[in-house]
């Protein structure tokens, strides 16, 4: 999450992973997505955006944490 100088918000998702390719493990990481954020700048309003976002990509229930910069969040009761 970040502001712009004029104060719009905006929410970046990333996703860490392992990938195994023959004999190799390699460590990947991706932007699955890049939002404005519009409204208030709460965090019921943020969720509710996150949750849309993960939705929209076909992400929701299939993972069962997260990870941001103000907490970590057990999504298996909560989110799928």
């Amino acid at each position: 999450m970040w502001f712009h100088m004029n104060l719009d918000l905006y929410m970046a998702v990333t996703t860490h992973y392992a990938s195994h390719i023959e004999k190799h493990l390699f460590v990947r990481s991706e932007l699955i997505a890049f939002r404005y954020i519009d409204g208030s700048h709460s965090g019921a309003n943020i969720g509710q955006e996150f949750v849309q976002t993960l939705d929209e990509i076909g992400c929701l229930g299939k993972f069962y944490f997260f990870w941001s910069n103000y907490c970590v969040l057990d999504c298996s009761q909560r989110l799928g």
